[in-house]
């Protein structure tokens, strides 16, 4: 209950963690801030973890001097190689070939020095796809990965009813999530926040969903979902689950429907 939580607030047995203040955006994250420094000091006994991206907390001039700032590093070459030998840890003919081809990548090799990429990467050798070449070809993977390997995966056929769908999707129903997807990731990065409520999003896919497929596009959003491409929140919300998924089908919307000088006037835009 609130009661016990307090109670165990005030008795510092709790260590609280809050995970990306930069996903609140620019506008939001010093407000924010100034609330959980309040918090902190009202329930001082606590320990307190929070994280943000460093070039977003640089930008705003972000500061709590009561507390120690860290900057979490990268993968180095070891770490990135033990990380993968875990990873394929049943497999090591195939840790083998991943630490190969990361040797011979260099561009993919320093990209994967954050445990995200690193975990993309070791998901799409586990799929049989093609490894990418460039951090963006890894990011259509991911998606594509989702997209047309989902069924497969979980061992649906073409005559399993999927969240009251009619079955797995074919080329020309994928083809419709991705322009969902990038012009839901750009209307979030306008408004500078990281998910939309369920309404919000049910309403920008009446463009896309299919009426023989979804029947409504309520049912587009739930499959979504349930495919990993959207994540759904607690306060009736969904988002994409880590920022940078966002920021790539974003940039996606951007590139094939806005002009180049329509991107620039962006490029200094913080969020």
């Amino acid at each position: 209950t609130g009661e016990q939580v307090q109670k165990m607030l005030q008795g510092g047995c709790l260590m609280v963690l809050l995970d990306g203040l930069d996903e609140v955006g620019s506008e939001a994250a010093p407000r924010l801030l100034k609330d959980i420094r309040s918090f902190a000091k009202t329930y001082h006994r606590c320990r307190y973890v929070l994280t943000c991206r460093t070039s977003f907390a640089e930008q705003l001039g972000l500061e709590w001097v009561e507390a120690s700032w860290l900057r979490l590093a990268s993968f180095e070459w070891p770490q990135l190689r033990a990380f993968v030998y875990n990873w394929f840890k049943a497999r090591p003919s195939a840790a083998l070939e991943v630490e190969g081809w990361l040797q011979e990548q260099s561009k993919m090799r320093e990209a994967a020095s954050t445990p995200l990429v690193a975990a993309l990467l070791c998901s799409i050798y586990s799929s049989r796809m093609n490894l990418p070449a460039t951090e963006v070809d890894l990011y259509r993977s991911r998606f594509e990965l989702l997209l047309s390997r989902w069924e497969a995966a979980k061992g649906l056929t073409q005559k399993s009813a999927v969240f009251g769908l009619p079955g797995p999707l074919d080329a020309r129903l994928s083809k419709r999530y991705m322009p969902y997807l990038s012009r839901l990731a750009e209307h979030c990065q306008r408004a500078r926040i990281a998910s939309v409520g369920n309404e919000e999003a049910v309403a920008l896919a009446l463009d896309y969903y299919d009426s023989d497929y979804h029947k409504n596009s309520r049912l587009m959003v739930v499959d979504c979902v349930h495919r990993g491409l959207l994540v759904q929140e607690r306060d009736e919300r969904v988002g994409f689950g880590h920022r940078t998924y966002q920021e790539y089908m974003a940039a996606v919307e951007l590139a094939e429907h806005h002009t180049p000088e329509q991107v620039a006037a962006l490029l200094l835009e913080p969020y």
